[in-house]
């Protein structure tokens, strides 16, 4: 058995999945949660994410029959965590970490300039970021483009490129370029070429607040109330940034704004006129962190 806890500091929501794998049945379970940021900030002295973690554990552990007791369980994970820019409150998150797990077993996402992950026996896998200072390029933006990493492991392409767009605090677009060396074919590279970012859903709905105090309106193709044209007109905003795709274009959608983009999509959709592929993968950020854990702890199961 392997147990993997990952973990995404968000601005709005500290957010986690735990990963519990059995070798021998061939299975996996899974839980997850979250935490609002902001209220992890206001009430620190009740450890309210150690607390939670703990939770999610016994729940596991419950899910999958474990015979492991917590204080087991809690020795063997592997802690894989993606934090805020934020240092104060990224010391709070570590000190309650630290409380609960080995530190031994923890590993801190960092972005690199060439990151080579071994997705798979005898592939030389390289994720290369394009700028003079990498580890300015937000975790949760490197997080969620190496989430998109296995689909491509077994393709058959020469050289392609994707969009990866998160929406949440921000709504990011990012290009990323994928290529297959064709000298040497057990070598794959992941360029991220750059990328966009705008507000996201909230922040454009509170900047127009001057307009109406209640803003609670309902999406419309030819909106008349003020409620209903900045819902709809923030919608359109958030969903034009698909427009970025080229035809047949894979582009992946992840965030928590996510859903509302693909609500516009749908009612928007004769405004588009390029047939893009959409991917819509709510998880895609949490599948980059395993990426990494799984490069990062190669360690035999226990």
């Amino acid at each position: 058995m392997r147990l993997k806890i990952l973990i995404d500091c968000g601005n709005s929501f500290l957010k986690w999945v735990l990963i519990c794998e059995f070798y021998s049945i061939k299975r996996t379970y899974s839980v997850s949660g979250k935490l609002e940021t902001e209220i992890f900030i206001k009430r620190k002295k009740e450890r309210l994410l150690s607390t939670s973690l703990l939770e999610s554990l016994k729940k596991i552990s419950r899910v999958c029959q474990s015979r492991f007791t917590t204080e087991q369980l809690l020795s063997c994970s592997k802690v894989s965590v993606s934090f805020l820019n934020s240092e104060t409150i990224n010391k709070q998150i570590k000190k309650e970490l630290q409380a609960i797990f080995n530190k031994k077993n923890m590993q801190q996402v960092e972005v690199k300039k060439k990151k080579e992950i071994n997705l798979k026996s005898g592939l030389s896998t390289v994720f290369s970021v394009e700028r003079n200072n990498p580890q300015a390029l937000g975790r949760d933006r490197w997080t969620a483009m190496l989430g998109v990493m296995p689909n491509y492991i077994d393709a058959k392409f020469k050289e392609k490129s994707v969009l990866v767009i998160s929406s949440g605090t921000a709504t990011v677009i990012d290009k990323l370029k994928i290529k297959k060396n064709s000298k040497n074919k057990c070598k794959i590279e992941f360029i991220h070429m750059g990328g966009f970012i705008i507000p996201g859903e909230r922040i454009m709905n509170e900047s127009l607040s001057f307009l109406d105090a209640k803003l609670n309106g309902t999406l419309r193709l030819e909106p008349k109330e003020t409620q209903d044209s900045v819902f709809s007109g923030v919608t359109l905003v958030q969903t034009m940034v698909l427009s970025l795709g080229r035809r047949g274009q894979e582009v992946y959608l992840c965030g928590g704004g996510s859903e509302l983009i693909m609500r516009g999509h749908k009612k928007f959709r004769r405004l588009f006129n390029n047939k893009i592929n959409i991917i819509h993968d709510p998880w895609l950020t949490f599948k980059g962190l395993n990426v990494l854990a799984d490069d990062y702890f190669k360690t035999p199961p226990f």
